[in-house]
């Protein structure tokens, strides 16, 4: 008997080893499943669990495309990233949201599933431990929602001529769009305080609305010729929600907006 027909001889006898073995599982299988109290609860719980959950995609891929080997060598990506997510902000909301849904809804749902295993009827044993291949194919029944993602950042250069080439990346995942989603948040609500718009009142913006005004009060039209000395005011005040933006502004000399203070008439006569 040459080689090649005893290696013949052990692949004949492996593949009909692994379909007894294929067999032998599928009706031990077919077994469990008809007696397995808690397969059965958890295919009825599956069929109402199942549409509960958000199907998304798990991956996505952004390139940024520099003009020079010095800007490739110096990316950040968690910058890019940022500017990936700013371009596509109402998309990523919606797949945070959906995330998030799907992460309360998958504990509830694990919650049940221990609960169903473990009040699971084991009579039908029949003095055979069958809990171990029960409990493997009750894992396989269940349902594995998507729970997180990934995003490939890639940065790339060529140069002018195509001989060389470059790729660089870096993968992410909800947490991190998470964190920037929290993050812009916060800026948001900065941007909205008090301290930023006091902030952003620039010399140059407190000059192009005294230049507007003529230098001169808008309540009663003094101006520094006369001895006034001029502020720039917010018609609707800062401490009420108003903005430091032109149409929000105003001159007014010292005295006038003494008076004034954080007054606001809904009127218009301020």
């Amino acid at each position: 008997m040459n080689q090649e027909q005893v290696m013949l001889i052990v692949l004949i006898f492996i593949l009909a080893t692994l379909s007894i073995w294929i067999i032998l599982e599928s009706i031990l299988f077919a077994y469990i499943k008809k007696n397995s109290s808690a397969i059965s609860k958890l295919i009825d719980l599956n069929k109402n669990k199942e549409q509960s959950f958000h199907k998304i995609n798990t991956t996505y891929t952004y390139i940024k495309r520099n003009k020079s080997k010095k800007a490739f060598d110096k990316t950040d990506f968690y910058k890019v990233l940022k500017e990936y997510y700013l371009g596509n902000e109402s998309f990523f909301i919606d797949i945070i949201n959906k995330l998030e849904h799907n992460l309360v809804e998958a504990t509830l749902y694990d919650q049940n599933c221990d609960m169903i295993f473990a009040s699971r009827i084991t009579d039908w044993y029949r003095g055979i431990n069958f809990e171990k291949r029960e409990k493997f194919w009750f894992n396989r029944f269940k349902l594995k929602p998507i729970k997180d993602i990934s995003i490939i950042i890639k940065s790339t250069y060529t140069s002018p001529k195509g001989k060389n080439s470059y790729l660089a990346k870096r993968e992410y995942h909800f947490s991190d769009i998470k964190n920037i989603s929290n993050e812009i948040k916060q800026q948001n609500e900065f941007q909205k305080s008090k301290q930023y718009q006091r902030l952003i009142m620039t010399d140059q913006l407190r000059y192009t609305v005294l230049k507007r005004d003529n230098f001169r009060c808008c309540l009663c039209g003094v101006s520094a010729q006369d001895g006034a000395t001029l502020h720039v005011d917010h018609i609707f005040p800062i401490s009420k929600g108003g903005k430091t933006e032109l149409s929000n502004l105003r001159t007014l000399c010292d005295q006038c907006n003494l008076g004034k203070g954080a007054k606001y008439d809904d009127t218009g006569l301020n």
